[in-house]
């Protein structure tokens, strides 16, 4: 019976040295759904200031709270005389965490293998307050000159 005692006590001992589970903290963030519309376009010029009208790869997606990702969309496209290139589309993600975030990137690569990339990562509050489309530009410089 004494051991039986024991062996109760024991148990009882090791189950109060048991850590307390973490708070996840994806819990502890948790904010009302937005659904922004992202209508990204780039316009893409050398450091000389001359257009470059050549080939663009685009990437936009939506990383959750807990660090997987959705929505990878990519594309390829030639800027226009100008350097203006837009994908046509429009990219919706639900949001509904302050954590969660959207990454857009757009990456040239010279003649000569040079690779230039840019973009942004928009948080739930960078975008919270928009209403309808989010129309961007953005604007990127070659760090290389027009005559390759």
């Amino acid at each position: 019976m004494i051991m039986l005692l024991v062996a109760v006590l024991m148990m009882t001992a090791c189950e109060d040295l048991k850590p307390e589970p973490e708070e996840d903290i994806c819990d502890s963030t948790i904010e009302a759904t937005i659904s922004p519309q992202f209508v990204p376009s780039v316009h893409v010029m050398y450091v000389d200031q001359v257009p470059y009208t050549g080939t663009v790869d685009f990437r936009i997606y939506k990383r959750y709270c807990n660090e997987t990702i959705s929505g990878n969309y990519t594309s390829t496209g030639v800027t226009s005389d100008e350097g203006y290139w837009w994908q046509g589309a429009i990219y919706t993600y639900d949001l509904r965490n302050s954590l969660d975030y959207v990454v857009l990137t757009y990456t040239v690569v010279s003649e000569s293998d040079e690779v230039y990339s840019t973009g942004e990562t928009l948080y739930y509050a960078d975008v919270d307050q928009e209403t309808g489309e989010i129309h961007k530009t953005y604007e990127v410089e070659l760090p290389w000159p027009s005559y390759e």
